[in-house]
Formats: C-alpha cells, sequence, structure tokens
C-alpha cells in the first residue's frame, strides 16, 4: 500500500511538472517542444490509467482467484471496497488527464504556426487552453490535498474522498467550458481547430 502512495505521489509530480512545462499558451509561444518530451507527457498520462486498471484486476485476482500466487495476499472486505474506489477514482481523473495528450502532439508536430494561426482564427483560443490546463493542475493537485487531509484524520469517510475528488475534477474540467461559452459567444474552439 505504501509503494502504491508513493507511486502515485510520483505519478502526479510528474504529471503536474509534465503539463506546466510542455505548453506555452501565449501569443507565439507553443512551437519547438521535442517528440521526447511529449512522449513522456503521454507515457506518465496513460500509465496513470494502466496502472489503476491491472491493480483493480490484480486486487480482484488476489481476494476471488484460489489459483492466484501472486505477490498480493487476500485482503478483508472492507479493504478491497476502499482499494477498489480508490482505483476508480485514479482512473476517472487519469482518464481526464488522456484528454490533453492530442493537443500536446498537434502542438508539437505543428508548431508556432498552426498555434498563431489558430489564434488568429479563434481570439480566445489562448486562454480558453490555458485556463483548461491550470484548472487541470489543480484537479490534480487536489487528490493529494484529500488524501493528506484523511492522513491527518481531518476526514473521516473513505468513500468521499474518491467521491469529492472526481466530482471536483469533472468540474473543474467543465468550469472553462461554462465560463467562456457565458462570456463569450465566439472565439474559442473545441476541436475543429485541430484540422485547421
Amino acid at each position: 500500500q505504501i509503494r502504491v502512495r508513493v507511486l502515485g505521489f510520483i505519478f502526479d509530480a510528474l504529471l503536474v511538472a509534465a503539463v506546466e512545462n510542455h505548453c506555452g499558451f501565449s501569443k507565439g509561444a507553443g512551437g519547438g517542444r521535442s517528440v521526447h518530451e511529449c512522449f513522456f507527457f503521454s507515457i506518465i498520462t496513460v500509465y496513470g490509467v494502466a496502472y489503476a486498471l491491472y491493480g483493480k484486476g490484480l486486487l480482484d485476482r488476489a481476494n476471488n482467484d484460489p489459483t492466484y500466487d501472486g505477490p498480493l495476499q487476500p485482503s478483508s472486505e472492507s479493504y478491497q471496497k476502499q482499494a477498489q474506489l480508490y482505483l476508480t477514482g485514479n482512473i476517472t481523473i487519469n482518464g481526464l488527464a488522456c484528454l490533453f495528450i492530442p493537443f500536446a502532439w498537434t502542438l508539437t508536430f505543428r508548431g508556432t504556426e498552426w498555434w498563431e494561426r489558430v489564434q488568429t482564427l479563434h481570439p480566445n483560443q489562448a486562454a480558453f487552453m490555458g485556463l483548461s490546463l491550470l484548472v487541470a493542475t489543480i484537479g490534480d493537485v487536489s487528490g493529494n490535498l484529500l488524501l493528506r487531509l484523511k492522513e491527518l484524520d481531518l476526514v473521516k469517510s473513505q468513500p468521499s474522498i474518491v467521491v469529492v475528488g472526481i466530482l471536483s475534477n469533472f468540474w473543474l474540467l467543465l468550469f472553462p467550458e461554462i465560463l467562456f461559452n457565458s462570456i463569450y459567444n465566439s472565439g474559442i474552439s473545441e476541436v475543429g481547430f485541430y484540422w485547421e
């Protein structure tokens, strides 16, 4: 359990660093990033989903498959529910982080010229993408904060941590959409800008 928690914190730190350092959203920024950076960001993000899916399967086998002879020992039903809930939260939150992979690769291969053209066609796109990235980073860090509060016994309910984590990440994902679509009638593109 400690190893999984440490790996989770390392993943979160690497994800936040990769996202924050990968893309510039101001006019003229965004080109010249290496394929290595984009590959690193993508691998970290997909690993967050794959590791949690693997963990769910492994936990299920350790407790329900009599032929299982792996590293996990059978555990109590309450621990299984708690661990499965945490892993479901990881899959959901890291799955949301995967939404940034197409933008990172498009920016890497199409570069500054493309990004400047997108901002000319959609004047509020840079602010929209920047806000989306900011709230995604806040959502990622909020998951760590919730775990810290639980470790300090300031939050008593295990399920509430996961539910609040998932809901806050969905809310933070929708916040830029609501804000920009209510303030601006135009000036942003959801997915069409990838082909412009």
